[in-house]
């Protein structure tokens, strides 16, 4: 598959998710096939910095979609940072990694900036960025990917199931197991033959808020 191909793919899947969120809440399969659309992105965030001619102005893109798509995501979601700024603080990680010769630098860039999604309380926290970094510095080596991944899904979310059990949270522990949909999503990222495919860059940076202000006004109208 072509990096346009998994877009499309992303996007489909975003997009029954919402659908589902906000129309369908009890409809598991429509919450699970939208976990695909995140590691599908982060993986090609990640391929977007590794293939960019100008690192610094595909930052200033996102940073730009960010906030265009901040305002339907909070009509919809009624939160203020969409995930958009999860994958910008990853790109800010990567950009300050880059030539830092010292590995514990190194490693302490990434990990704030992964932090700061947190802190922002953006969709997807510290979860997006960790997995961006894994498809990049993973380097397409498709074991150290699936390692990667699952230690930052097992970090991420172990922690969050401790806090559910800690609790006696049953039900939230239970509606947060969709999570381990993510998981579908390697077999289809192994899938990329490397290529880009037709372009259409733009089009699924304005899908993304587009999108979102369609399904608020629909829920509005019903």
């Amino acid at each position: 598959m072509n990096a346009f191909v998994l877009k499309l793919i992303a996007i489909t899947a975003m997009t029954i998710d919402h659908i589902g969120y906000v129309f369908f809440p009890y409809s598991t399969w429509m919450r699970v096939a939208g976990r695909l659309t995140m590691p599908i992105f982060a993986f090609l965030i990640s391929e977007g910095f590794r293939h960019t001619k100008n690192i610094d102005k595909y930052i200033k893109r996102m940073f730009v979609f960010a906030l265009i798509s901040a305002v339907p995501f909070f009509l919809l979601f009624k939160t203020p940072s969409d995930v958009l700024f999860a994958y910008l603080f990853a790109l800010l990680g990567l950009k300050g990694a880059q030539h830092e010769a010292d590995k514990r630098k190194k490693v302490l860039k990434l990990l704030g900036f992964a932090v700061l999604s947190l802190v922002f309380v953006t969709d997807w926290p510290l979860v997006a960025p960790l997995m961006v970094y894994v498809f990049y510095y993973a380097n397409y080596d498709k074991r150290k990917i699936f390692l990667g991944f699952t230690s930052v899904f097992f970090i991420c979310y172990g922690i969050f199931y401790l806090v559910c059990v800690a609790i006696n949270d049953m039900g939230l522990f239970l509606a947060n197991n969709i999570q381990f949909g993510l998981f579908l999503a390697l077999p289809i990222i192994f899938l990329y033959n490397g290529t880009q495919g037709p372009k259409a860059k733009y089009l699924f940076y304005w899908y993304y808020p587009l999108h979102l202000f369609a399904i608020w006004i629909i829920d509005i109208l019903l």
